[in-house]
């Protein structure tokens, strides 16, 4: 019964993505009889201008910035923060490595949140309150429909304006 409903759901989002037009890599796979492989090895790092400095992420599909699919990895050194903020898009996050700490409103408070370990996910609804930490050194897989841009509630914390 699990291994039909897990099934059926694969069958319908790769269906959702071929209606979609989804994500370049998609399209490269059905210009090609080839699987596109992505490895630790062949990421290509760069600093992520939303977060503050010392997180990196590397693009592994689409563009978040523009319209249509996307998905990234974003890591994030140990003993960091992400302010309250709000997303203009749904996105989905697994912990690949690590664990990431999130907590629901506009004020910090490291006292009120959840601890996703690695393996763990959650979805982020575009527009919802929130803010995020971590105490050991974590790697995020995220992705969701772009365009998807990062809004501090305070415009102060945004790494952007300084």
């Amino acid at each position: 019964m699990k291994t039909t409903s897990i099934r059926i759901g694969f069958v319908f989002f790769f269906i959702l993505m071929l209606l979609l037009d989804f994500p370049p890599a998609l399209a490269n796979m059905q210009k090609s009889s080839l699987p596109i492989i992505i490895t630790p090895n062949n990421l290509e790092w760069a600093s992520f201008d939303a977060f503050p400095p010392g997180a990196k992420a590397a693009i592994l599909a689409g563009d978040p910035r523009k319209a249509g699919y996307f998905m990234l990895r974003i890591k994030i050194p140990a003993n960091y923060k992400i302010l309250p903020n709000w997303q203009t898009a749904t996105v989905y996050v697994t912990v690949l490595a690590g664990k990431y700490k999130i907590g629901v409103g506009d004020t910090f408070n490291s006292k009120n949140g959840k601890t996703l370990p690695s393996a763990g996910s959650v979805i982020i609804p575009a527009n919802a309150h929130l803010y995020f930490w971590t105490t050991k050194g974590t790697v995020l897989e995220v992705h969701g429909i772009g365009p998807w841009d990062i809004h501090y509630i305070n415009s102060a914390d945004d790494p952007r304006n300084h």
